[in-house]
């Protein structure tokens, strides 16, 4: 499988349980960990199986640290650490997490020499610890408005910015200096809102959201708006003070018409109660043949790779969304969407 050039492809992985969690690093290669306890590397354009890690229980997520050679597997029971340089791989240490219920961790990229991880214990914990005290976090996150529990953390590229993703629905998006929820996002239909999975960034500059749903949809938003908007809107800059406030019925239109040229409309509500911006999804992506569990994005080229109830991965890109399978719904916007971002990719690579 060519990485530059497949349409749609479906990739056989050693796991025989569902595959719960992806991450792609530098471009090339692709890690995958699920329910058999089980992580496996792949190289994305050689089409080579490279490595496994072997753990006790159940994996559910998988973060590699940009600043050493660790990696750390949340599991069913703790979380493990490992040396990607290592021979044996095995693991080299453990940190075990108290009122464990499905934790998730994940590393703060593009911060500083220290390595700094967001760790949740799964219910009502949201916390910050350095890799030299496991006990002890050095910064805590409320969750108050997080009622059915935490299903997923995952951090922006730039370490600035975290989707925290909410069991049974979607998700919040929190700063790294604040210790509340800055956003939510919400998705069109009400009957299908609660059925979210776990929501990452994507794209050259983290300008997509994108989540797996129990309908068989991948959806996602855009929240780094137009060039146009830049001084505006830019969550990249820093300014997500930007989105704290109120606008007319009259400026929300406006901004909503400028949006669909683009390709996703985008539109900011006002604020709930909660003090929180709500931020509505106007895009689909069809096609799959089970629940989608996870979904990602390659940080250069327009390809997503996903995971269902299956162990196996989709491969989508721009040129196959359901075109050729008349049981399949063709998003005409998703298209032009993604030859924009086609294009813009391109340009950032040259």
């Amino acid at each position: 499988m060519d990485c530059y050039t497949f349409e749609r492809a479906f990739i056989n992985t050693p796991h025989i349980e569902p595959i719960l969690d992806l991450k792609i690093e530098n471009e090339q290669v692709l890690y995958t960990t699920g329910i058999d306890g089980q992580t496996h590397v792949f190289d994305l354009y050689k089409e080579a199986f490279i490595r496994s890690y072997h753990t006790e229980g159940r994996n559910t997520k998988i973060s590699i640290d940009q600043n050493s050679s660790t990696i750390g597997i949340s599991n069913s029971k703790s979380i493990l650490f490992y040396d990607r340089c290592s021979p044996t791989h095995k693991s080299v240490s453990k940190m075990m997490i108290k009122n464990n219920d499905d934790c998730k961790m994940d590393f703060r990229p593009n911060y500083t020499t220290k390595t700094e991880f967001i760790v949740t214990n799964g219910t009502d914990e949201l916390n910050m610890f350095d890799h030299r005290n496991y006990n002890t976090p050095i910064y805590k996150y409320s969750t108050r408005n997080i009622l059915a529990g935490i299903s997923n953390v995952e951090w922006n590229k730039a370490g600035t910015h975290f989707l925290v993703s909410e069991c049974f629905d979607t998700a919040s998006l929190y700063s790294a200096k604040r210790n509340k929820a800055q956003m939510k996002f919400v998705k069109n239909k009400p009957n299908n809102h609660k059925t979210g999975k776990t929501f990452r960034f994507g794209g050259p500059d983290d300008e997509y959201v994108l989540g797996g749903f129990d309908d068989k949809k991948l959806c996602y938003w855009k929240i780094l708006p137009d060039p146009s908007w830049k001084n505006l809107f830019n969550i990249k800059n820093k300014s997500i003070e930007l989105f704290d406030h109120e606008m007319s019925s009259s400026e929300e239109m406006n901004i909503e018409k400028d949006a669909f040229t683009y390709g996703i409309c985008r539109t900011i509500c006002s604020k709930t109660k909660d003090n929180i911006v709500m931020n509505n999804m106007r895009m689909e992506l069809m096609g799959f043949n089970s629940i989608v569990n996870q979904a990602v994005m390659h940080p250069k080229i327009p390809r997503i790779f996903a995971t269902g109830i299956e162990n196996i991965l989709y491969a989508f890109s721009p040129d196959y969304l359901g075109q050729d399978d008349p049981h399949l719904l063709l998003n005409s916007d998703t298209i032009e969407v993604f030859d924009q971002l086609e294009i813009d990719m391109y340009d950032f690579l040259i």
